[in-house]
This record gives structure tokens, C-alpha cells and sequence, in this order.
């Protein structure tokens, strides 16, 4: 479990945000959730959330996201 990361916004996803070892919350995630979640997005659910902790999750292991879209586009 801690070698996962997980990104939650409601309360059906509360025992594994708990459980994993990075968590994730969108902006307008119950606030529950926002408390015991390691990171909280800037976005919103469905409004660049996910591509927001994706790229986090990125620049923590050391990938440079800009380097990537440059060879891939």
C-alpha cells in the first residue's frame, strides 16, 4: 500500500486515501477528506484534479513534465 498513490474526493474513498502511501484531494473534496489527505489539488473534481496530481506525483519522482511534452508533441 505504500508504494500507491491515490487521488479522492468523496467519502467512499476515505479508508484508502488513509491507507496509501501518497494521497491526493481535489479542491472541492469533503472536507474530510482534505484533513487527512497528504496533498490537496488546486483544481477542482473534473476540472484538472487528476492532470494537476499527476504532474505532483511526476516532479516527485524526478520526471520533468515539460521535457516530456517538448519530445512528445
Amino acid at each position: 500500500m505504500d508504494q500507491i498513490a491515490f487521488i479522492g474526493d468523496e467519502i467512499n474513498d476515505l479508508k484508502l486515501l488513509r491507507e496509501c502511501g501518497l494521497s491526493f484531494a481535489v479542491a472541492d473534496a469533503d472536507e474530510r477528506l482534505i484533513e487527512v489527505c497528504n496533498i490537496v489539488c488546486n483544481k477542482k473534481g473534473g476540472q484538472g484534479a487528476f492532470r494537476e496530481a499527476t504532474e505532483i506525483l511526476l516532479g516527485l519522482k524526478g520526471v520533468d513534465i515539460n521535457k516530456i511534452i517538448e519530445e512528445s508533441l
